[in-house]
């Protein structure tokens, strides 16, 4: 097998800082800097489901303050969502009041089904206050379609495989639909496995579901995110013969058990890597026996 010319462990990627502080002194807060803000910047809304959204007031002593939220149009969404079509809001008149007891108040929504593909929607939610506004003024809320054809492909999976220097193991492996709305294509978030322990830098990747929904087409060479200088692509690897695989795709079973899907399951001696071309960097590899379970 070839030789690896380098090889990065979590270990060698830690950095330790130091700096020198008085460990008497502890951090004030001053009410004067009070915000109200979203504590994340997105948001998901399952179509079938509802969605607490939290906005809270940042203060020590708890300040009394108010906050209006207003729907905005996202401009970045190929279908607009309609109030009372697509979603509607369940907190009622738009204003959120804080005090001591009550430093976290929430936007409740709730998705409404129709029935019809039409693709994940968005909308924007902005706040408004006599007070300061965090960083988080304003946040995205994602209407998540559960008509969508792979639904029943999608989300989160067990993997099992052999990792070439950790052995047998485990990770998580999560599918998930395409943000561009192609239908047929769905994407994995970690399948090269990456070294145990460390960053997972380098997915996703994609494969190509076929129309009856039996089996996925992954094709190698696809560009992966770039680590450090270093241009990443994912590539097979042949457990059978010890050797890498830089082009060409693969076949993956998915597992159907009384109409529901229960797994996937990849050729055998299949096995995947992140690296680069030259064989000078190789993030991760794993090398076969790769099944994975429907959580």
């Amino acid at each position: 097998m070839k030789k690896f010319i380098r090889y990065i462990t979590a270990a060698s990627m830690a950095v330790v800082l130091a700096a020198s502080c008085d460990k008497n002194l502890e951090p004030v807060f001053d009410d004067a800097n009070a915000f109200i803000a979203f504590s994340s910047k997105t948001y998901t809304l399952p179509e079938d489901g509802t969605l607490r959204i939290p906005v809270s007031l940042a203060s020590v002593s708890g300040l009394e303050g108010s906050a209006t939220f207003s729907i905005v149009e996202d401009e970045d969404s190929k279908v607009q969502p309609v109030e009372g079509t697509n979603y509607q809001v369940n907190t009622i008149g738009g204003t959120l009041k804080f005090d001591a007891e009550k430093r976290t108040q929430y936007i409740e929504l709730e998705g409404i089904v129709n029935g019809i593909y039409t693709g994940d929607m968005s909308f924007l939610i902005e706040l408004s206050t006599s007070l300061d506004l965090g960083s988080n003024a304003k946040c995205k809320v994602v209407i998540s379609d559960v008509d969508h054809p792979l639904t029943p492909i999608l989300g989160d999976y067990v993997a099992s495989g052999t990792d070439y220097w950790a052995g047998a193991s485990t990770w998580g492996l999560t599918l998930s639909k395409d943000a561009d709305g192609d239908v047929q294509k769905v994407w994995f978030s970690d399948l090269a496995k990456m070294i145990t322990g460390g960053p997972q830098v380098a997915g996703p990747v994609y494969g190509i579901v076929n129309d009856e929904m039996t089996s996925i087409e992954l094709s190698f060479e696809q560009d992966l995110n770039d680590y450090q200088s270093y241009d990443l692509k994912f590539y097979g690897f042949d457990a059978a013969t010890d050797e890498y695989v830089k082009s060409g795709k693969c076949e993956v079973e998915i597992v159907w058990e009384n109409g529901a899907v229960t797994g996937l399951k990849f050729p055998p001696e299949q096995g995947f890597y992140a690296g680069t071309d030259a064989y000078d960097f190789i993030l991760g590899i794993v090398t076969g026996d790769i099944t994975a379970a429907k959580n």
